[in-house]
């Protein structure tokens, strides 16, 4: 019993040692939006910290299948990703969003990412829209040399976004 109640509370303290600091500043690099519905989708979606607004956008998806004929750039279609024009990093993030023709929100808080470079991932159903982020570690893991997640690094995640951008053209599904 001696032996469990150390490991308890072992592992209790360990997790206070962790790297991550859900009060550190976030670094918000990309809004990827991805349609799966068959229908066209409007939403909502804003930028929170610390309970103010930091920005609202209504965005209007072409449904998942619209052909890239019909749009400009060479990424899918369904697909739409933009950068935030944020100064500086956040603290406190909760991006959340919902149909524009409903009054429910769904919402995640970007303060459980381990690492402070993160983008947020919406996803549209037909049901409902669903939340995410992906975390970009600054540095590879210095013992193996991996990146976890995502693969890639921030700085390299930066450059994944210039280009994804340049392939999008002139993509505007903003309202």
């Amino acid at each position: 019993m001696t032996k469990m109640i150390s490991i308890l509370g072992f592992g209790s303290i360990s997790g206070c040692l962790s790297t991550s600091n859900e009060n550190s500043p976030i670094e918000l690099l990309y809004i990827m939006t991805t349609n799966n519905s068959e229908k066209k989708q409007k939403i909502d979606l804003q930028l929170l910290t610390g309970g103010e607004r930091l920005f609202t956008k209504t965005i209007e998806m072409p449904p998942v299948g619209t052909d890239n004929s019909e749009v400009p750039g060479t990424t899918t279609a369904s697909q739409y990703m933009f950068v935030p024009d944020l100064e500086n990093p956040i603290t406190e993030p909760v991006l959340r969003v919902r149909y524009s023709n409903t009054d429910s929100w769904v919402e995640t808080e970007l303060t459980d990412a381990d690492h402070r470079h993160v983008a947020g991932i919406v996803k549209l159903w037909p049901q409902s829209p669903e939340l995410g982020y992906v975390e970009y570690p600054k540095d590879p893991d210095g013992e193996t040399g991996e990146v976890e997640g995502a693969g890639l690094t921030a700085s390299e995640a930066k450059e994944f976004v210039d280009s994804y951008l340049e392939d999008q053209g002139d993509r505007d599904y903003e309202v």
